[in-house]
């Protein structure tokens, strides 16, 4: 992570709503807040040209430039790794190909996100997920499919795993959960006031609430013990969707390696249960 994106982090939430714009073009469109000047920063946001400068003033910034600076260098950084990437593919004789070209972004993208998780909060959430009493999991909008495969992949490995479908009937059931409990919330921009609703109140229960989300001063930030975020190279709600998949593989993979008996159990016990429901 860098410098800026902690500073960021670290000051957002006492940042006045003008200031909070600007920081938020920061971090989800860093190309952009490299490559133009702070009055044309302020017009593409709607904010005065001054409300730009504070900000660099607010992170601790001696001037809008020295901030500026830095983001050029970050920029200058990830067009690096892509072109590392890139370069690899000049061995091949074939032209290069759509999917090359969209499986090579998000081998980007993945390996910035990879590099933004803290160990210590990785294992932390191996450990909740694993020793949880009960595991909720809530996703709406464009987040249910990836809801929808965790939660099931869950119940394979582990069981006591249930999806919470927030447009139906299922708000009465989250009254039962408690500080022994998990709370999985995937939540990616435009941010389903639901899901948000819902990570408030259990948190405010004690309910340990890990949200998945594509930037660290997303909605839903506020309201979780542990965040995970995407980095991509470009803010998108489509590229987060590969990230976001080999994230959880990797969540999943730490659940098994906690207990591979107990899984080995789980997953028969799984399979003699639904072995009727399916050909093979």
């Amino acid at each position: 992570m860098y410098d800026y994106e902690i500073r960021v982090k670290e000051h957002f939430n006492t940042l006045s709503n003008s200031l909070k714009k600007v920081a938020e073009l920061l971090k989800e469109h860093p190309f952009v807040f490299a490559s133009n000047s702070a009055e044309k920063i302020g017009k593409i946001i709607g904010v005065s040209e001054t409300s730009v400068i504070r900000l660099a003033y607010s992170l601790g910034y001696k001037s809008f430039l020295e901030l500026q600076k830095e983001v050029r260098s970050s920029v200058f950084e990830l067009k690096s790794t892509i072109l590392d990437y890139e370069s690899d593919m000049l061995d091949t004789p074939e032209e290069s190909t759509i999917f090359e070209q969209v499986m090579l972004r998000d081998q980007v993208n993945i390996k910035r996100t990879t590099q933004s998780i803290q160990k210590s909060d990785f294992d932390e959430a191996i450990n909740k997920i694993y020793n949880a009493k009960q595991i909720v999991v809530v996703g709406n909008g464009a987040s249910y499919g990836l809801a929808h495969w965790f939660c099931f992949t869950l119940n394979t490995i582990r069981g006591n795993s249930k999806l919470i479908n927030l447009n139906m009937d299922d708000y009465f059931s989250l009254q039962k959960l408690d500080e022994e409990c998990v709370l999985i919330a995937f939540s990616f921009s435009r941010y389903m006031v639901q899901t948000l609703h819902v990570a408030e109140e259990l948190k405010r229960k004690n309910v340990f609430v890990i949200g998945i989300t594509d930037s660290e001063i997303s909605p839903i930030s506020e309201h979780t013990s542990l965040l995970f975020s995407t980095k991509l190279a470009y803010m998108s709600t489509l590229d987060s969707a590969p990230v976001v998949t080999s994230f959880l593989n990797a969540l999943l993979a730490g659940v098994i390696l906690k207990d591979s008996d107990k899984y080995k159990r789980q997953r028969a016990s799984y399979e003699q249960t639904y072995s009727k429901l399916f050909f093979n």
